[in-house]
């Protein structure tokens, strides 16, 4: 099978995230590739340095809102040259016991990481459709295949986005737009700061670097595959997961208490 992408200098990205860790790394990745990309981001200072830097487009827009995203559609509508691919690495989480969060912490979670990027794909999927070997990729997580406590509307979310991209892979032919899904592990980045990070830490779970990953995206790319789950043994506990939930429930009780401890200890 031919690779997706063989000149990144031929592609003009659309980055939403652009300003996240891991945005910040695929941007500058596609630039050193040579590509052109539109930087998406809400935080008009960073985003207008971001650009400048990389020498690359931005365009300001929160995602949360409806004017700002029918903004960025038109934009895109309008885009010259146009817009070859689209990576939406936006996202949010809540680390908490689910019941001591509001309930509006939860929604903008869902929202963002999982109604936005729908909403994003209904308007520019038609648009994409009509360039040769357009494609698109939304970046999830493996906890989307995997329920982690204090992770309740976050699992939702990606668990959420990881279907919606599996029926649209099965929906559209290839040949009109690849429809490519990630799901990597914990990422070194300020969204995983806090909590999680001092979990991981004392329990010696692994953490990526964001250019490693963004490396593993760009790769799957350009080879126009469909899945990607970043991590081991996190592969195993997928599948797992899925066969025998009852060994996961009983391996993430320690877990649970720590979480616990931890949120404890943040509050006092």
């Amino acid at each position: 099978m031919s690779k997706l992408i063989t000149d990144w200098s031929q592609q003009h990205v659309l980055l939403t995230g652009a300003q996240g860790g891991l945005g910040q790394e695929l941007a500058r990745q596609l630039t050193e590739k040579g590509a052109l990309v539109t930087l998406v981001g809400r935080r008009e200072e960073a985003l207008r340095e971001q650009a400048v830097t990389l020498g690359q487009r931005d365009f300001l827009c929160d995602l949360t809102q409806a004017e700002e995203l029918a903004g960025l559609i038109e934009l895109v509508q309008a885009s010259r040259p146009r817009i070859t691919g689209w990576i939406h690495a936006a996202g949010s989480s809540v680390t908490e016991l689910y019941t001591d969060t509001p309930w509006t912490k939860h929604a903008e979670v869902m929202r963002l990481n999982t109604l936005v990027p729908m909403q994003l794909t209904h308007a520019l999927l038609p648009l994409l459709q009509r360039q040769h070997r357009a494609w698109l990729l939304h970046v999830g997580s493996v906890f989307g295949a995997l329920g982690f406590p204090t992770q309740a509307s976050y699992c939702a979310s990606k668990a959420a986005l990881a279907r919606f991209c599996e029926a649209l892979q099965r929906e559209v032919e290839p040949s009109a737009c690849t429809i490519m899904y990630a799901a990597p592990r914990a990422i070194k980045t300020a969204m995983n700061d806090g909590v999680m990070h001092r979990f991981n830490q004392n329990s010696g779970t692994h953490e990526d670097n964001a250019a490693r990953v963004a490396s593993l995206l760009l790769r799957q790319i350009e080879q126009g595959q469909r899945r990607q789950t970043i991590g081991w043994p996190e592969r195993l506990f997928v599948k797992l997961n899925a066969l025998v939930p009852q060994l996961i429930d009983a391996n993430l009780r320690k877990p649970l208490r720590q979480l616990r401890q931890l949120l404890q200890e943040q509050k006092s």
